[in-house]
């Protein structure tokens, strides 16, 4: 699968799959709470969802403001 980090900084990875949510932002050393992932352009938040090889994932920070 192909990756988009974008959260601390720019990069792109490729990655095996099928692999859980939790587990690629666990190998990513980044934090759930911290960021937003698209999977195929649409948000997924729960760490259980599976993604597959044929994914492309985006990890965006949160950005929140007032």
């Amino acid at each position: 699968m192909e990756v988009k980090v974008r959260h601390p900084y720019r990069r792109d990875i490729s990655m095996k799959g099928p692999v859980l949510l939790a587990e690629l932002l666990r190998n990513l050393e980044i934090e759930h709470r911290d960021v937003i992932v698209l999977r195929n352009g649409i948000a997924v938040n729960d760490p259980h969802d599976l993604l597959e090889e044929s994914d492309t994932i985006e990890v965006y920070p949160v950005v929140s403001g007032g």
